[in-house]
């Protein structure tokens, strides 16, 4: 959780070294100015960041997150799933190692809505970084993935993903 535009560049480029990025997103928060009236996003573009700020719907994304869980008749179950190969899976998964997302989807409070208030899907904004950076995602409207990483890529992430955890990475499977 780096404050610092090129530290957060540098470990975002790390995590995805062996992987082909099409874009990255970012809070549009970024647009705001820092003291060198320079647009914070500016500082990721120039650290080698290709990236572009996030719609920050809460409302559309929200209700887009909720379509995507939904099961689908016409999309197929992955390899990896226990229903591999049958119809009816959803377009969004969210898998059991999102620990921060997960932790932040359980502790989701909504705004008191008056008696008579239509302002009903309304969340606060507390412990909601993980949620934004899906809600961000999803509105970018991202398409499938086509081709499965290779093991030394998911070898190559799990490896950081441990490190930055603090966990030793002997042994270790990778075979998931």
């Amino acid at each position: 959780r780096c404050s610092i535009p090129s530290e957060n560049t540098k470990a975002i480029l790390a995590l995805s070294e062996a992987e082909k990025i099409d874009w990255t997103v970012i809070d549009p928060d970024v647009k705001k100015h820092d003291s060198t009236r320079m647009q914070i996003i500016d500082h990721y573009r120039q650290a080698g960041l290709v990236c572009q700020t996030g719609n920050n719907d809460v409302r559309a994304s929200i209700s887009r997150i909720r379509q995507m869980l939904q099961g689908n008749e016409g999309h197929v179950f992955p390899a990896q799933h226990p229903r591999a190969g049958e119809m009816g899976a959803p377009r969004l998964y969210i898998t059991s190692d999102c620990d921060e997302l997960l932790w932040e989807v359980g502790q989701w409070q909504w705004k008191q809505v008056r008696p008579g208030g239509v302002d009903r899907e309304t969340p606060l904004a507390k412990h909601d970084h993980a949620i934004a950076a899906l809600r961000y995602m999803v509105m970018r409207n991202p398409r499938a993935a086509v081709e499965k990483p290779s093991t030394s890529q998911y070898e190559r992430f799990m490896a950081i993903a441990a490190e930055m955890k603090g966990e030793s990475l002997k042994d270790k499977d990778f075979t998931d």
